[in-house]
């Protein structure tokens, strides 16, 4: 009897730390404007601008992911890959990290190239409003 007991209680003392890997949460993401703005937004924005988008989040060893009703993201690190899924359309896209990164490299420079090709009176107007 004593030899079940020390055996459950070893069972239960190694599955604990497994059970404390994975961390699951849920999300709520909400935006508001004031006024007629706001009232227009409200008005034609659908169910998730009056209540927010809720999304579920888990996280267990290198992977994360995020799902919500529209889509969600799968992140693993030991892959370098991002999944990003559309729940509509039931498609999903597998990105490695050095696409992701050589699209950003991409984008930056190419903000780079419009910031140089505008014209002086343009840049006095933008600093100007800024």
């Amino acid at each position: 009897m004593t030899r079940n007991v020390i055996a459950a209680l070893v069972c239960a003392a190694l599955a604990v730390p497994a059970l404390r890997a994975d961390v699951k949460t849920r999300e709520k993401t909400t935006f508001a404007l004031e006024g007629i703005m706001g009232g227009i937004v409200r008005t034609f924005g659908g169910k998730a601008a009056k209540e927010g988008i809720t999304s579920d989040v888990a996280l267990k060893g290198d992977r994360k992911s995020s799902i919500s009703d529209v889509g969600g993201q799968i992140i693993d690190l030991h892959e370098q890959k991002v999944y990003t899924l559309d729940v509509r359309k039931k498609e999903y896209k597998v990105q490695t990290f050095a696409e992701i990164r050589a699209e950003f490299e991409k984008a930056k420079a190419d903000a780079e190239k419009q910031a140089k090709d505008v014209k002086p009176e343009d840049k006095e107007k933008a600093d100007e409003a800024a």
